[in-house]
């Protein structure tokens, strides 16, 4: 039957990662890190390196298949940056400042912060790829809202990283427009509609596709009124 089929394809394939892995001395490496210290609520940046080594540590020793890291508080996330600007405000003013100059001044702390996230991301990466299991890793980097200022939740960034073959990388995909920015202020731009953007429920029906969940059609409930697509990103696949 297709499905068995399907299966047996899936076997094969990761036993042939498995036996490349092997060849090439990339055999995931599982050694047990050192309990982290006790921290306080002003290291929250060393906070967070020490559970992304934790969990990239229980990833190479198969301890579990899915792991979840909150990079900081839905209600604001403490400063990363050396001069401790502020930028849960910041994220207000980059939409709400009452002149161009305070609104890119807001934003380019925002764009510090990120660039700060970044950085910490990148080194989950490279500990993920040091240990070996990269290739059978899928890393997303999300966030809840495309522009903390007005709690617009559409034009979110998504970051996918991953060493798996059968997944698109070093690709860049743009799906709706991004023409409002600091330049005009005032009510939630609605360019959502206008562009007729692409569901966050296609990405996570990717993914459980990806992670394989053939029998995932949707992510989400598609009741209560919502018409949402949840058809798979063919972009994403090889």
């Amino acid at each position: 039957p297709p499905e068995d089929r399907e299966r047996f394809e899936r076997h094969i394939h990761s036993v042939s990662e498995l036996e490349r892995r092997v060849r090439d001395g990339t055999v995931a490496v599982c050694d047990r890190p050192e309990r982290p210290r006790t921290s306080d609520d002003n290291e929250q940046l060393w906070r967070l390196r020490a559970q992304a080594e934790l969990a990239t540590a229980a990833l190479a020793c198969d301890l579990t298949r899915c792991v979840n890291l909150a990079l900081g508080k839905e209600g604001g996330t403490q400063s990363w940056l050396e001069d401790g600007a502020d930028t849960h405000l910041a994220s207000h003013e980059s939409w709400g400042g009452t002149t161009r100059e305070a609104r890119s001044a807001a934003a380019d702390i925002v764009s510090r912060q990120n660039r700060a996230v970044a950085q910490e991301v990148a080194t989950m990466i490279d500990g993920i790829a040091a240990r070996g299991i990269l290739e059978s890793t899928i890393l997303v980097w999300g966030t809840p809202m495309g522009w903390g200022g007005p709690h617009t939740n559409y034009t979110a960034p998504f970051v996918l990283a991953t060493g798996r073959r059968d997944l698109q990388t070093d690709r860049y995909h743009r799906w709706g427009t991004y023409s409002v920015g600091i330049d005009e202020a005032g009510d939630a731009p609605d360019y959502w509609s206008s562009a007729g953007g692409i569901p966050h429920n296609r990405l996570l029906t990717s993914l459980a596709l990806a992670m394989g969940c053939p029998a995932v059609d949707r992510v989400g409930d598609a009741g209560g009124g919502a018409d949402l697509d949840n058809a798979p990103l063919p972009e994403l696949f090889a």
